[in-house]
This record gives C-alpha cells, sequence and structure tokens, in this order.
C-alpha cells in the first residue's frame, strides 16, 4: 500500500483521529487540508469490493456557497455510467444546498451517482470537528457521524469500485466541489469497518 503523505498542520490542534483496532485493513491515511483551493492526490485508486473510510472534518462556516464539499473521491462529478463514475465520494452538503447532511456516492452498472445521506437530523455542523465515517460493500452503505450510524441501506445493484483513477482529498476526481475547510486524520480501510471500529 501506498505510504502516509502529510499535508500541512491544521491551525488548531484536531481530536486524534479514530483508528481501527484491525490494523491490517489501514491502506492509507492523510493529514490536514487547509482550504478550498487545496487537495491532495494518493498514487491508487485505493478502493476495493469493500472499503471504508473514516476523517475529522471541519467545514468553515465563512463560506456560505449552497455546494458540496467533498472530504474524499475517486470518481468524477456526473452520473453517466462509465469508469471514470465509478468509485466513491464522500462529501458534506446534497447538491446546491447547505444542508450539513453527509453524503456517500457511488458508481454502479446502472448509474454514476447512487446516493446515501445522513438525514436532517445528523448533520455536519460548521466551525466544529466532526468525525465522518463510511463503509462501503457489495451489498451495504452507511454512514457515521461522530461514532453514531446516521444512515444505512442496502446496495441494490453491485457497485463499481474504481479501478484506474486516484484517490482525491479536498474534491472529487475531476476537480469539482472542492472542501473548504479542514480534513485531518483521513484513513482509508480495505474491508467494512463495523460500528465498533468507527467508535474506536
Amino acid at each position: 500500500p501506498p505510504a502516509a503523505a502529510p499535508l500541512e498542520a491544521p491551525p488548531a490542534a484536531p481530536p486524534p483521529p479514530a483508528t481501527s483496532t484491525d490494523r491490517s485493513r489501514r491502506v492509507m491515511s492523510l493529514r490536514s487540508l487547509r482550504d478550498g483551493t487545496a487537495y491532495a492526490t494518493a498514487a491508487a485508486p485505493l478502493d476495493r469490493d469493500s472499503v471504508s473510510g473514516a476523517a475529522f472534518v471541519y467545514v468553515d462556516g465563512a463560506d456560505k456557497s449552497a455546494d458540496i464539499k467533498t472530504v474524499v473521491s475517486n470518481k468524477e462529478t456526473g452520473c453517466d455510467v462509465g469508469d471514470a463514475r465509478d468509485g466513491y465520494a464522500l462529501a458534506v452538503n446534497n447538491w446546491e444546498t447547505r444542508d450539513g447532511q453527509l453524503t456517500l456516492e457511488w458508481g454502479d452498472a446502472t448509474t454514476g451517482c447512487r446516493k446515501l445521506a445522513s438525514g436532517p437530523r445528523a448533520v455536519v455542523a460548521p466551525d466544529r470537528w466532526t468525525h465522518v465515517a463510511f463503509v462501503l460493500s457489495p451489498t451495504t452503505a452507511a454512514l457515521f457521524v461522530d461514532g453514531a450510524e446516521v444512515a444505512r441501506e442496502r446496495v441494490g445493484d453491485r457497485r463499481s469500485p474504481q479501478r484506474t483513477q486516484p484517490l482525491r482529498v479536498g474534491q472529487y476526481a475531476d476537480a469539482f466541489y472542492p472542501f473548504v475547510g479542514n480534513i485531518s486524520g483521513l484513513v482509508i480501510f480495505d474491508g467494512a469497518l463495523t460500528a465498533s471500529d468507527v467508535r474506536a
């Protein structure tokens, strides 16, 4: 697996990132993304049939744009079926909103934008550190906010993992929907974490 790539430290120290007790599934860790114009790219897609991820995010409350704030993605935007839209994207806000919902989008055999959202009662509030996590397997998608499972659904069509496009932190793989704020302690896991793994 690729080695961790450190980025600039956040302006204030975040809480320590959550990690799985099963370190054998750890694929990569990136630290600290400062603003919406910066991003980091991994050397690989970091995707499997089952994949999980977790990070601390700090959404900048001064940013009033009604837009998706991408935490991590290895897919391009759009709903057309195809290799560029295989993979996954974890973000804050639904399209053209500032609703604060955590969203997970993935591609499958019928669409490039299957989506799960946390719902209005489990939002990522601005100007505070929030721990977010996702689990995506051939049968299930799940989202977690501050260790609590906030959404889960059955994955109807087998999803299509990204095989070639590198993982990007802070925006979609085609450079749309930048994150404005800070991302820290990002970890991508090869495999489906359990709820207790996410809370650990």
